[in-house]
């Protein structure tokens, strides 16, 4: 065989074996449901960016809890002060704002619809139910290398076809949930970040943290 020949080869050998470095889509969420499985509790570190349609940045940091199954708590905090919290139970969504002294009762789809319909700690068939999803690459993140995922909403899903133009997600190859990274680009314009740092899987969280009460002196507002 002539070295032409064999340098044509072996471009072609390399390519297919880089082709079947990258999974599918399908394969990606796979590894999103595995490992969800075995996600029973979470603490994170979190950052939210918000663009709006003027191009206005505001951000928010604060610390993620989760208890399976489907706990969830968002700390917003400011110069290292809790100042606000979002929570959900199976049963409840709440807001407590302490910088006012009142807590808000809303509806759980109100809380779902607001995350773009998904489960950040697994919610693998949501995405497939809800998605039309493609395969973006491979991104270098905080938390290390993570797969790239586009997700366009599939026509009848009112309730995030009406809000979300496209939304991407990033799922970190080593260890797939929860999913690190979303990207909500929102029909209005308005574009939507967070992303997760210091990830401790599976650390101790107690259930008080998920249960409805409303504290002495706060006011009890119910949407």
């Amino acid at each position: 065989m002539s070295r032409p020949a064999i340098a044509a080869l072996l471009l072609a050998c390399a390519a297919v074996c880089l082709h079947a470095q990258d999974p599918s889509a399908d394969e990606v969420l796979q590894m999103l449901a595995d490992d969800s499985v075995n996600l029973n509790s979470l603490v994170t570190k979190y950052r939210q960016v918000e663009v709006d349609e003027f191009g206005d940045e505001t951000e928010f940091c604060g610390t993620f809890y989760y208890l399976r199954p489907g706990r969830y708590r968002w700390a917003l905090e400011v110069n290292g002060k809790v100042v606000e919290e979002m929570v959900s139970n199976e049963a409840h969504g709440w807001r407590l704002r302490h910088n006012v002294k009142a807590v808000d009762k809303v509806k759980l789809a109100t809380i779902k619809r607001r995350t773009g319909g998904i489960t950040l700690t697994g919610g693998a068939e949501e995405l497939r139910e809800a998605y039309d999803i493609g395969f973006a690459g491979t991104d270098e993140l905080v938390t290390g290398p993570a797969y790239h995922l586009v997700c366009i909403p599939k026509d009848g899903n009112s309730e995030a076809d009406s809000i979300i133009e496209k939304m991407e997600i990033w799922i970190n190859i080593e260890n797939s949930a929860p999913v690190v990274k979303v990207v909500i680009h929102q029909r209005d314009g308005i574009l939507n970040s967070l992303e997760f740092t210091d990830l401790q899987r599976n650390a101790e969280v107690a259930e008080s943290n998920f249960v409805y009460r409303v504290p002495r002196g706060y006011e009890e507002i119910v949407h």
